[in-house]
């Protein structure tokens, strides 16, 4: 079964009701990793952000990065927003499409990101407009990203003088 739909059946069929159950479950479990990312992100944790991934798993951040594994993603990520003072990664509403039969899951996730260090005159701002497009798999550990592209879309960057 493939879906993304989360309406409420009116079936009485109890296979049905039970694959959209699961479905539903699929659902929340995927945008629980994604928003877990950006908790780990911000929060400078790297067991966390490990976590979101199967061990196989790659990731390819378009004219940035390409990383093989896991651990390389997770060093490369962190190290990137290490060099500000604090990050605020905030994600729409992602499209997941799920193949319960198989165990996959793809999402089309929107994002904007807010990357803040200080300067001699205050502080400047990094706001970064992208999209993440992610292969999940079911795993012993539950549903966890396979494969994460991102690509920036577009980005600004502004400096604040200081309040007195």
């Amino acid at each position: 079964m493939t879906s993304s739909s989360t309406s409420a059946s009116t079936s009485d069929d109890p296979q049905q009701l039970a694959d959209e159950l699961a479905t539903l479950r699929a659902r929340n479990a995927i945008i629980d990793v994604i928003q877990r990312y950006a908790l780990a992100v911000d929060g400078r944790d790297p067991a966390l952000l490990r976590a979101c991934f199967a061990d196989d798993a790659t990731a390819d951040y378009v004219d940035r990065q390409q990383c093989p594994t896991p651990e390389h993603l997770v060093d490369w990520v962190l190290n990137a927003v290490g060099r500000y003072d604090l990050t605020h990664h905030l994600n729409g509403v992602p499209d997941i499409q799920i193949d319960a039969q198989a165990g996959t899951a793809q999402s089309t996730t929107y994002l904007q990101a807010v990357h803040v260090r200080p300067t001699d005159r205050g502080s400047s701002s990094l706001i970064i407009g992208g999209i993440y497009q992610d292969r999940f798999r079911l795993t012993e550990d539950g549903w966890l990203i396979a494969h994460r592209r991102f690509e920036s879309i577009w980005s600004h960057n502004m400096e604040a003088g200081r309040r007195g």
